[in-house]
């Protein structure tokens, strides 16, 4: 079953972005592209000598996981010092632990976080790629196998309990589906904090704590489950749920039904096109 993908935590942005051997011309070099979160992966494991059990929780990503991504980079930087090849580090699919933003590691300029991870995303000062799915496809077409959504509690956003909201952060309540091989075995209605409780003004002026504050409340009555499924939601919330360590799937389904049936047979989609994004004023 194809899934959303998940944010890895990196600490900070490569100083280095390029290595090119010095006995070859740069115009006939073959290029191998290392994402930034291989590269944490590897200065995690083999810089900082933390077992794999520690560096997946620092990226917040599983065990196996990161056993794939470490591995996946260990070879890629071998192949390139064997065989001569250059070494650039771009792409991924990462947010930084300092901040909710991506930052440019060519200029440095940051920039916020959007997880369109379907299409290209450049600097807006440089155009220097941060986040691709050109760039380093091999990662992300990937499909996440550690967790059976199967067997897991799911939060699906919805406003009276048969239908699913178009917008999480609209929502009223969670409707609560256990899984077990498949089936649910039990089904609970539970109350989410709601953004209308604030003016219409008090909204527009939050800042960025003040959103992951909200974000916070809304997540709180659900801290037990693994997956959120909805209609549609912001960029914010989408990349708050996933750095959250959610799986998070928007889906086209109208009713909490249909969602079930899917789940059960194995045919729940994933649509990235269903992320509401706001323009940024710098």
């Amino acid at each position: 079953m194809p899934r959303p993908r998940q944010f890895r935590l990196l600490n900070e942005a490569p100083i280095v972005t390029r290595f090119v051997p010095e006995s070859s011309p740069v115009a006939n070099v073959r290029t191998l592209t290392l994402g930034l979160d291989e590269l944490e992966a590897l200065r995690l494991a083999d810089l900082e000598g933390l077992s794999q059990a520690q560096a997946a929780l620092r990226m917040k990503i599983s065990r196996a996981t990161f056993g794939r991504v470490v591995e996946a980079a260990r070879r890629e930087v071998v192949e390139a010092l064997t065989r001569g090849y250059a070494l650039e580090i771009a792409g991924g699919v990462y947010r930084y632990v300092h901040s909710g933003k991506l930052r440019c590691p060519r200029c440095r300029h940051t920039q916020p976080l959007l997880p369109g991870l379907r299409r290209r995303i450049v600097c807006r000062h440089c155009t220097h790629p941060l986040q691709s799915v050109e760039s380093h496809s091999k990662n992300l077409n990937t499909k996440e196998s550690d967790m059976d959504i199967r067997n897991a509690k799911i939060a699906i956003v919805t406003d009276e309990g048969t239908t699913v909201s178009s917008h999480f952060g609209r929502a009223q309540f969670y409707e609560v589906l256990t899984f077990k091989n498949g089936a649910v075995v039990q089904r609970e209605r539970r109350e989410k904090f709601s953004p209308h409780s604030m003016s219409e003004g008090e909204g527009q002026e939050q800042g960025h704590h003040d959103h992951g504050h909200k974000h916070e409340t809304m997540l709180a009555p659900i801290r037990d489950c693994q997956v959120v499924i909805a209609r549609g939601m912001g960029d914010g919330a989408y990349v708050h749920l996933t750095s959250e360590g959610f799986t998070t799937f928007l889906t086209e389904l109208h009713s909490i039904d249909e969602v079930a049936n899917a789940v059960t047979s194995g045919n729940l989609q994933h649509d990235d096109r269903r992320v509401h994004h706001r323009e940024h004023t710098h």
